[in-house]
């Protein structure tokens, strides 16, 4: 046999030898196994050598097992058992084992040895362990738990024993006041706050007597506080008895700044010292190497901290390297390598701006994309939102609760509803009275929040009257757009008009690559429509419950794409409905749904209140710059108009103020748009998700974002920063748009 391993051995060529364990009931044997690796089919050949032992050497060994079990047999427990047998059986263990004798013998040779804090130390190990057992067995006694748990609840209870001895050393450390301390036999004497305004301390004003009344009534019998040139003269005093009373060394120290910031002096004894003593210098501490101002480990975390980030940003001294690297190398050896291992990861941390696998872009979002306005939107004010929002679709926890986006939900609703009211009751925009407006918007909003939300209208009193209160706005938005359209010449064709009723559009169909396409989905508030015998003039209006301004440069930027995207849908549906006429952009407009108050330093009649209320709620946005055009949506116009952001200076021209584009300037916003919103889908697709939320002015896209908590946007982190869009007029919107 051992010629056949050997054999194997010269074939194989990869002899390998583990250690080898036999277990009975009552004997292990011990030895080494060379295990042969087989080759080409060869069976393994295992070569056992045994250790072995005599007759008097196994029974010495069975005799310390049992021994061994004897003392451990008592710590053996089921699966659960009351605290109180665990304790009880703990004791039983030490007294059994006579762990107090022994842990006496250790304190006993200490003390021989010389060391007596170590005696002391093992002196009170004993009565802190028993002291432990008592609280565990009184708070927990009758409690059933496992051994792990009984396990896990000793160790906290022995991480929290302290065991302290007392210095063997006489020196002491005593703090008290210049004035009341009495010192004696003293050493070393710090004497802090040495700044004027403390030394001399400031004499106290005021009193009831003068200084001549002092000098007449120090000739009675009467006994009098120190005046204020006595207490000049007694700090003195105190001054000289404390500076004199260390044997050793003398410590002044001052401040430089309060605790304000502001600059503060040194009193006049550092001077006077200085004097006397021409040689002494005045040391700064602070501008010590770090190895020399540490004191504590906590002290010295907040060294290694800001050393991490000037060293990570490249920007620390040369001459601090070194003992920057100790500070270092001491913070990564025992407790504190935690520390030093979070504060590392925390001072290289960095953001990179990394895409997604187009494959795991697709699989989110699809090959074709069914966006709607808002979510690009979106996009453009930060790509990591988007990606969040619609990509993990991640979503805040729904709250029984009404808030502003339920409000604009069922301002929608209920002017979409009334319209059709209209209908139903031979009414048009133009015709029906105050008292239909007000009793129909309050049925249809009643019925509304009757189901809103299971019913949250009506959940507390706040909230009932959140009802009354719309039904107050939407009665004033209703009968305001019946005033803005009864100023001019056209009529509602369509109201909450869906995308996806319009399935046949081209500007909601758009081609980002050859077998990728977006499709757009929306609802366009309103579409008005204007006619004459060659074209057809088109008004879109979206109705916003926030105070929303129309802005050229935002819509440059990707910010504001609604109005546009509405407008060029609004139009191919219109030269759809007209065939054999031109569309015509008109107005892109927002109407504010509000009930503004009016003050006015006189009283006003109800007609003029109107009137004022009107021109508060003139809706923002562009408009078509033709006289034509700007007539037939505001035929009663002055110099200024209460429908739409126009006004005229006294030459007839539009003012600055005045919100228009030339018909082919709004061509030019159309076409930018168009690429705009295909630049973003090819982004989506592409993996975007870049970090970068948007700041143009006041505003920035973190300050309502739902998921400031998620992203872990920090602009102190390097690499992580905001997308600063640049201020610009018209002119240079245009002029950008228009470049290829």
């Amino acid at each position: 046999m051992l010629a056949n391993a050997k054999e194997v051995r010269q074939q194989a060529d990869v002899p390998e030898t583990y250690p080898l364990e036999i277990r009975s009931e009552d004997i292990t044997i011990m030895g080494n196994v060379n295990v042969e690796t087989p080759k080409k089919g060869r069976i393994p050949v295992v070569e056992v050598q045994y250790l072995s032992y005599t007759e008097e050497e196994l029974e010495e060994m069975n005799g310390l097992r049992e021994r061994m079990m004897e003392q451990v047999g008592m710590l053996h427990f089921a699966e659960k058992e009351p605290v109180k047998s665990y304790v009880n059986a703990l004791y039983d263990f030490l007294v059994q084992n006579r762990v107090q004798q022994k842990l006496e013998a250790f304190k006993s040779r200490f003390e021989e040895a010389g060391e007596p804090a170590r005696a002391r130390e093992y002196a009170q190990i004993y009565r802190l362990v028993m002291e432990l057992l008592d609280q565990i067995y009184a708070l927990l006694g009758e409690e059933n738990i496992t051994l792990k748990e009984f396990t896990e609840i000793l160790e906290a209870g022995f991480d929290e024993i302290q065991v302290g001895t007392i210095p063997q050393n006489v020196d002491r450390v005593l703090v008290g006041d210049m004035e009341r301390t009495r010192l004696q036999q003293v050493k070393t004497l710090f004497f802090l706050g040495v700044n004027d305004g403390n030394i001399p301390k400031g004499a106290s004003r005021g009193g009831i007597i003068s200084d001549m009344d002092r000098e007449f009534l120090r000739e009675s019998d009467l006994e009098l506080a120190p005046s204020p040139r006595q207490q000049m003269y007694i700090q003195r005093f105190y001054l000289y008895l404390n500076m004199t009373k260390p044997s050793q060394r003398l410590y002044l120290t001052y401040s430089k700044v309060n605790n304000g910031g502001k600059s503060i002096r040194p009193a006049y004894l550092v001077e006077v010292v200085r004097r006397l003593y021409p040689r002494m210098a005045v040391e700064h501490p602070q501008l010590r190497s770090p190895l020399e101002q540490i004191v504590t480990r906590q002290e010295g975390v907040g060294y290694l901290a800001a050393g991490l980030r000037e060293y990570a940003e490249g920007i620390m001294p040369k001459e601090r390297l070194q003992d920057f690297f100790t500070i270092y190398q001491v913070y990564g050896e025992g407790e504190m390598q935690e520390v030093r291992r979070f504060l590392t990861e925390t001072a290289f941390k960095r953001y990179r701006d990394e895409n997604l696998p187009a494959m795991v872009a697709r699989a989110l979002y699809g090959v074709q994309l069914e966006n709607s306005v808002t979510r690009l939107e979106t996009f453009a004010a930060c790509a990591y939102r988007h990606f969040l929002q619609y990509g993990l679709s991640l979503r805040e926890r729904r709250e029984f609760s009404f808030e502003s986006v339920d409000m604009g939900n069922l301002y929608h609703e209920t002017l979409e509803l009334f319209a059709e009211k209209l209908a139903e009751n031979h009414y048009t925009w133009f015709d029906f009275t105050e008292e239909f407006a007000r009793r129909t918007v309050m049925e249809i909003l009643e019925a509304q929040a009757a189901s809103y939300g299971n019913t949250v209208l009506y959940a507390s009193a706040r909230n009932e009257y959140a009802v009354t209160r719309m039904g107050r706005i939407l009665t004033r938005t209703v009968l305001t757009l019946q005033r803005q359209l009864r100023r001019g010449s056209f009529v509602p064709e369509s109201f909450e008009l869906s995308f996806q009723y319009a399935d046949n559009l081209d500007s909601i169909h758009v081609a980002l690559s050859k077998g990728e396409k977006m499709r757009l989905q929306g609802r366009i508030d309103r579409i008005d429509i204007a006619s004459d015998q060659d074209s057809v003039y088109v008004k879109v209006i979206d109705y916003k419950s926030g105070n929303k301004k129309f802005d050229l440069a935002a819509l440059y930027y990707g910010l504001q794409l609604q109005l546009v995207v509405y407008m060029n849908a609004a139009m191919e549906v219109e030269a759809k409905r007209h065939p054999g006429k031109e569309a015509v952009p008109a107005a892109l407009l927002y109407y504010h749904i509000d009930d503004p108050s009016v003050e006015t330093p006189v009283e006003l009649s109800p007609e003029e209140i109107d009137e004022q209320i009107a021109k508060k709620l003139r809706m923002h946005g562009v408009v078509n710059s033709e006289p034509y055009v700007v007539g037939l949506l505001d035929g009663q116009m002055g110099d200024r108009s209460d429908v739409i952001p126009v006004e005229r200076k006294k030459d007839g021209s539009f003012s600055a103020r005045s919100s228009v584009l030339s018909s082919q300037e709004l061509k030019t916003v159309s076409d930018y748009v168009s690429r705009k919103i295909a630049e973003i889908g090819r982004e989506i697709l592409d993996g975007r998700i870049s970090l970068n939320p948007y700041e143009k002015g006041n505003e920035e896209a973190c300050s309502y974002c739902a998921y400031k908590k998620v992203c872990g946007f920090e602009p102190a982190m390097p690499g992580c920063s905001k997308n600063r869009l640049e201020e610009l007029d018209k002119e240079e919107v245009l002029r950008r748009m228009d470049a290829p």
